[in-house]
């Protein structure tokens, strides 16, 4: 009987044992995936992060090129008033009315009146259409 108790209470250890053993088991794979999803939240967290700094960066490039091409745009607008100035400038136009267009400045028109010895200048200005404006 002795031996039929140690057999029985070695066989009761072993199910006991093996009984720890899965529940340690279960309570292993509970850690487990408890340490699973931190590790994921955190990659996850880091991932995010990179996403939103590559993001800032970009943004950061895309403003400096902004700034870049207005600061050029405004140089490029200074040059064409200057332009347009200098083509409004009394000087180029007159310069071209002289050699282009073959017109001379009024300092140098020379007037010239003709009369006949026998028209008075009242019928001068008769012929011409003009109201006589003789005093």
């Amino acid at each position: 009987m002795e031996a039929a108790r140690k057999l029985t209470s070695h066989r009761e250890f072993e199910q006991r044992r093996s009984l720890s053993l899965i529940e340690g088991d279960k309570r292993g794979t509970s850690s487990k995936k408890v340490i699973s999803l931190l590790f994921a939240i955190i990659c996850i967290s880091i991932l995010f992060n990179v996403i939103q700094r590559t993001s800032f960066i970009e943004n950061d490039m895309t403003e400096g090129n902004l700034i870049r091409t207005l600061q050029e745009e405004k140089l490029y607008k200074k040059k064409l008033m200057a332009e347009i100035a200098q083509l409004k400038s009394s000087e180029r136009i007159e310069e071209i009315a002289v050699n282009k267009l073959g017109m001379i400045t009024p300092s140098e028109v020379k007037y010239v009146r003709l009369t006949s010895d026998d028209s008075s200048p009242k019928e001068l200005a008769m012929k011409s259409g003009d109201k006589p404006n003789i005093r």
